[in-house]
């Protein structure tokens, strides 16, 4: 499981039960799978190929790194809640893709390079910021295209994080367990014996992949409560 720190900044950590281990990348976001899009295959932003990626590496001191192995189970992303149900709003735009940050610090920006291939779109709006935080990523977009080059986000769902399918959405508290209500549809999915470094995070925007029958999962904070 991913564990996440203060200030957004994500470490990843893989959790059996209810223990954190050491791993590798840090990210956040939440889950579904969503449908494929080739709006943007021919799209590109301020961000073209030639800026550097730049994920945000974790602050020290906050947590250790992942093995990176994958919890067995029941795939987390597998339920009903997953986006190929969710129909964006009439005339709205769609894409997906992986979320990168690029550019230099003074003139840092958010790009989704499209699965179909062709070049990266900046991303703008309040969204923005917060899929700055799923660097790597693979989420699906819905919002208004502004050029080719340019979207501005209005709504997004994680759809798989380390080619792992995701489940997106809010952790709360049920009768002293644990559950996962979706994003996409409101549904909400128990989550048997969570590890204590998710329990942390009630009321908090998550993307999980795992087992939720068993509580082996990984995770990491979209956005805080």
């Amino acid at each position: 499981m991913r564990c996440v720190a203060a200030a957004g900044t994500v470490i990843v950590a893989t959790v059996i039960a209810s223990g954190c281990g050491s791993g590798s990348r840090g990210a956040d976001s939440a889950a579904a799978a969503a449908p494929a899009d080739t709006a943007g295959a021919s799209a590109d932003a301020r961000g073209d190929t030639s800026n550097t990626d730049r994920t945000t590496p974790p602050a020290a001191g906050q947590g250790t790194s992942a093995s990176g192995s994958r919890p067995g189970g029941t795939p987390a992303g597998g339920g009903p809640s997953t986006a190929t149900s969710v129909r964006p709003p009439v005339g709205a735009d769609t894409l997906r893709g992986i979320i990168r940050v690029v550019g230099s610090a003074i003139d840092e920006h958010v790009v989704v390079r499209p699965n179909v291939g062709g070049t990266a779109v900046t991303l703008l709006g309040s969204q923005s910021s917060v899929l700055g935080r799923l660097s790597g990523v693979d989420v699906w977009l819905s919002g208004r295209r502004e050029s080719e080059r340019r979207m501005t986000v209005e709504r997004f769902l994680v759809h798989s994080v380390d080619g792992v399918p995701a489940m997106d959405g809010t952790l709360v508290a049920r009768d002293g367990g644990f559950a996962i209500v979706t994003t996409a549809d409101h549904a909400e999915h128990p989550i048997v014996n969570p590890p204590a470094a998710l329990r942390s995070h009630v009321g908090a925007r998550v993307w999980i992949t795992g087992s939720l029958e068993s509580g082996a999962v990984t995770f990491g904070v979209i956005s805080d409560r």
